[in-house]
């Protein structure tokens, strides 16, 4: 982080400024480039780590999932909660009239 912000400092001090024809060149040994794709991965890596933390780390209300909840068939498949065994309901134009009246 610091070294991309010295980086975007060098081309703003020199009026240069940061654009897409200049944003790879390499100036003190590292490019602005690369600072970004760090900054964007470093952004999904803590996002997915603190999700996942979410989920297994214990809390005062709410169930805690098991720590290997994301190997799971049911989480991966879609299988959860309500999967195959849920019935459908049919209702005809009279059952529903009936319930909508009360």
């Amino acid at each position: 982080m610091q070294l991309t912000a010295e980086n975007f400092a060098n081309y703003e001090g020199s009026f240069i400024g940061v654009q897409f024809s200049n944003m790879y060149v390499t100036v003190n040994n590292y490019s602005f480039l690369v600072g970004l794709v760090m900054l964007i991965f470093a952004f999904w890596f803590w996002l997915l780590l603190g999700l996942y933390l979410d989920a297994v780390l214990p809390k005062t209300f709410g169930d805690r999932l098991p720590v290997f909840f994301c190997c799971m068939r049911k989480y991966c498949c879609g299988g959860g909660a309500g999967g195959n065994n849920v019935e459908e309901r049919r209702f005809d134009a009279e059952t529903i009239e009936r319930r909508s009246t009360l």
